[in-house]
């Protein structure tokens, strides 16, 4: 079924984090961080561990629609999405940390899985959706490419992983959906737009 109601959850419970755990996350997903932050992020990811698993099971679904209200006219339409894209983008970051934590740990396969998670979430926000959720769900993958990027030069990694890790972004390449979705969205909403302020409606 549609992952959007399992995402909008995993938005809501980023509520929980406080300001200085999302800072030091994204502190973390810096290109020129200092490896001492890892130390500072590995007890915010075990301590919302279930808000991970929760990002793990919208994930799984692969399939969403951003829900779009045309009612309520391009900005009305857009605000109403605001607070789970914002979450989602906290909750990229949370989920980028678990996987270089866990790359550190030698859990290969735990680690790309993280990875897999982090580039589904972004894809899904591109899918069928506005201009504004569509960009997020690029920075949301843009992050998690870092974090994958990060992970990749490590001497340490196994052949296994890296060519696991590299067939997630060649899949990337084939599924992340055009800008063109998003303007066919951008369309449908400046339409209803013009409608309402053609009917005093808005």
């Amino acid at each position: 079924g549609d992952a959007w109601p399992a995402y909008d959850e995993v938005a809501r419970e980023i509520t929980a984090m406080t300001p200085e755990e999302k800072a030091t996350l994204h502190h973390a997903g810096d290109t020129r961080v200092e490896e001492g932050v890892w130390a500072e992020c590995r007890p915010i990811v075990k301590r919302h561990g279930a808000l991970l698993s929760a990002l793990r099971t919208a994930a799984a679904r692969r399939m969403v629609t951003v829900p779009v209200q045309e009612q309520r006219g391009h900005i009305g339409a857009t605000a109403s999405l605001t607070p789970t894209l914002s979450g989602l983008r906290s909750a990229s970051e949370l989920i980028s940390a678990s996987a270089k934590l866990k790359s550190d740990d030698g859990d290969w396969d735990g680690a790309v899985d993280e990875i897999a998670v982090g580039l589904q979430t972004g894809c899904d926000l591109c899918r069928i959706s506005p201009l504004i959720p569509f960009l997020v769900g690029r920075a949301v993958t843009g992050i998690t490419l870092q974090a994958a990027a990060r992970i990749l030069k490590s001497p340490s990694i196994p052949v296994a992983a890296a060519g696991r890790l590299s067939r997630l972004l060649d899949r990337l390449g084939q599924e992340m959906p055009s800008l063109q979705h998003a303007a066919r969205a951008e369309g449908i909403l400046v339409g209803e737009s013009l409608m309402l302020l053609l009917q005093g409606k808005l």
